[in-house]
C-alpha cells in the first residue's frame, strides 16, 4: 500500500516536471517548488548529479507537505484546546476570587446601610483575607461600641424621664388639691404654678426634641412616648 502511494505520488512528480519544467534530460541546475495533488501540497526539488566517470543521474526529492505539517497542525490543536482549558480555569477562578472578597464587602456595606438606618445589631462574618479580616473586626467593633452608646443613651433617657415626670406629677397633683380646696384663695396661685410647670414640661419637650433629631429614626418613638408620658 505504501509503495503504491509512493509510486503514485513519483509519477504525479514526473509529468508535473515533464509539464513544467520540460526535458529533464537538459536540467543542469537544482531547482525546487511545490504543486497540488489531490488538493495536498507537494514539495518537490530536482537536483543534478555527476560524478564525472559516466554518472548523470538526477536526484528527485518529493514530500507531502502533510508529512511536515501534521504535527504543527496536532501542535496548533492542542495549543489552541490549552488555550481554552487555561482561559476557563481563569474564568472559573476570578469569579471564585472576586465572589470571596465582593461578598464580605457587600455584607459589610449592607450592616453599614442597616447601623445608618438605626438597627446597631449588626455583626459581619470574619474573612479568611488579612485586610477584610481587620475591617470586619474593626466594623464589628464600631458596631458593639454604637451598641454600648445607645443602651448608655437610652438609660439615660430612662433616668431623666423618671427624674423630671416624679417630680412634675406630684406637683401637678399638688396644685390640683390645693384647687379643690381653696378656690378663691389658692387660685390664682396654683393657676400660676400650673404655667410654670407647663412651660417646665415645654421646654424638656424642646430640649429632647434637639436630641431627638440628632438621633436614628428607629428611636424616635421612644422619645415621643416619652413625651406623651410627661403630658
Amino acid at each position: 500500500m505504501r509503495k503504491n502511494s509512493s509510486n503514485y505520488l513519483l509519477r504525479s512528480t514526473i509529468g508535473y516536471l515533464n509539464a513544467e519544467v520540460g526535458d529533464l534530460n537538459n536540467l543542469k541546475v537544482a531547482q525546487s517548488s511545490e504543486f497540488s495533488i489531490r488538493g495536498d501540497r507537494v514539495l518537490w526539488q530536482v537536483i543534478p548529479f555527476q560524478d564525472g566517470q559516466g554518472i548523470d543521474w538526477l536526484i528527485v526529492v518529493v514530500v507531502p507537505a502533510s508529512d511536515f505539517t501534521q504535527q504543527i497542525d496536532n501542535n496548533t490543536r492542542a495549543t489552541f484546546l490549552l488555550c481554552l482549558l487555561s482561559l476557563g480555569i481563569a474564568i472559573v477562578i476570578g469569579n471564585f476570587t472576586a465572589n470571596r472578597i465582593a461578598r464580605p464587602l457587600l455584607r459589610l456595606c449592607d450592616a453599614s446601610r442597616a447601623i445608618a438606618d438605626g438597627d446597631l445589631d449588626q455583626d459581619v462574618e470574619v474573612n479568611n483575607i488579612e485586610e477584610l479580616h481587620v475591617l470586619a473586626q474593626s466594623f464589628n467593633q464600631m458596631s458593639d461600641q454604637l451598641q454600648k452608646a445607645d443602651r448608655l443613651k437610652t438609660d439615660f433617657l430612662s433616668n431623666i424621664s423618671h427624674e423630671l415626670k416624679t417630680p412634675l406629677v406630684s406637683i401637678l397633683g399638688f396644685t390640683k388639691v390645693i384647687d379643690k380646696k381653696f378656690d378663691d384663695v389658692a387660685a390664682p396661685l396654683s393657676g400660676v404654678e400650673d404655667k410654670k410647670i407647663q412651660r417646665s414640661i415645654k421646654q424638656i419637650k424642646e430640649n429632647l426634641g434637639i436630641v431627638t433629631s440628632e438621633s436614628s429614626a428607629s428611636h424616635r418613638y421612644y422619645y415621643q412616648m416619652f413625651w406623651i408620658s410627661l403630658t
